[in-house]
């Protein structure tokens, strides 16, 4: 198991601190004063304007050959997004044959209800001796196992998200930014969502609902300290903070993640073109963080999933994904997940 990973899982958590408004005004002044990109304006994954009443999807299909692993993938779409079918495909083909070769045999070894996780964590950038390691722990358990403590959260599936009857939200007041981005790298990496739900100790005395929120908890104060540097604590996180760790490689999202401002007073671009970009973004597998508020920016929400009843988004203050409807997503109406207005949003873009 990853040792970072590990470490990084096991921080100490600080004490919650209350939101001071003065601090977040002054915060929204030097976010709107420092220069911030402005909106693309077309998609750069490409997706066709959903606001002129077609609305198709424009996932990215996997790149498929006729090596040992295409056909192994092909039948793990239900645990990978189109991305990380790619991904791995592209890392098998990097790999030297050696390494290859026992990828093979690991995968071979391991049974079908499993290999998708497997595959996955491959996905977000574990090297073969760690794919080892996370085969040992998870090739046992049947599939009600592995979807629970391998996935934070179904992102096509609404409702609140709990593990152990602990609910999985933000527990400090400026924490929404700190814990969507926990949630983005649950998703992109089972081998740190296994961490987060049995402190990569299954079966054990870790894996109680008390062990866990401690960990949530530590974990959220972590990404909040990680993201916040030369930034004061209690005006919550900066986008360009979440941008920078969305961006190493340890978050295993595998793009370059960009800031972009869509205030209604900041001249950036069409707004409708950054949703666009948005969706096809999380359309292909990419977990988008998303800043909304009303007058000013307030807060952090994750979009996990679009289709065409609408994009789904995990809320981090009630711990529950939500619907956004098509109507409500042309209106720009974002106000069933807290504040009406869309801010800014951090999505995958040309390097």
């Amino acid at each position: 198991m990853k040792a970072a990973t590990r470490r990084s899982l096991t921080a100490a958590a600080a004490g919650s601190s209350g939101q001071v408004r003065r601090f977040r005004l002054a915060a929204i002044l030097l976010l709107l004063i420092i220069g911030i990109p402005g909106a693309t304006s077309g998609s750069a994954i490409g997706l066709s304007d959903m606001f002129g009443g077609a609305d198709p999807l424009s996932a990215t299909a996997p790149v498929v050959d006729d090596s040992p692993l295409a056909g192994r993938l092909a039948d793990r779409a239900e645990v990978l997004s189109p991305v990380q079918l790619t991904r791995a495909v592209r890392g098998y083909r990097q790999l030297p044959l050696v390494q290859r070769v026992r990828l093979d045999k690991l995968l071979a070894a391991v049974p079908t209800r499993a290999q998708g996780y497997v595959l996955k964590a491959f996905a977000a950038g574990h090297p073969v001796d760690e794919l080892v390691t996370f085969a040992a722990l998870i090739a046992d358990e049947d599939r009600e196992w592995l979807r629970t403590r391998l996935n934070l959260l179904d992102p096509a599936v609404t409702g609140p998200l709990a593990f152990r009857g602990v609910r999985v939200r933000q527990y400090d007041d400026t924490s929404c930014g700190s814990t969507a981005l926990v949630l983005a790298r649950a998703l992109a990496d089972p081998i740190y969502a296994l961490m987060l739900t049995t402190g990569g100790s299954p079966g054990t005395v870790d894996e109680s609902a008390d062990r866990f929120l401690v960990r949530l908890k530590a974990e959220e104060q972590r990404v909040h300290n990680a993201t916040n540097l030369l930034w004061p604590p209690l005006v919550g996180t900066p986008p360009w903070g979440l941008r920078d760790l969305m961006n190493e490689p340890v978050m295993g999202l595998g793009a370059q993640y960009h800031w972009t401002i869509t205030a209604q007073w900041v001249t950036a671009g069409p707004v409708a073109a950054v949703v666009r970009q948005a969706l096809a973004a999380v359309a292909a597998g990419y977990p988008v963080p998303v800043l909304i508020g009303d007058a000013i920016p307030r807060h952090y929400v994750l979009l996990v999933h679009y289709d065409g009843a609408g994009a789904l988004f995990y809320e981090p203050t009630s711990g529950e994904v939500r619907r956004v409807g098509p109507a409500s997503l042309r209106r720009l109406n974002f106000g069933v997940l807290g504040y009406p207005h869309l801010h800014g949003v951090i999505v995958p873009g040309p390097g």
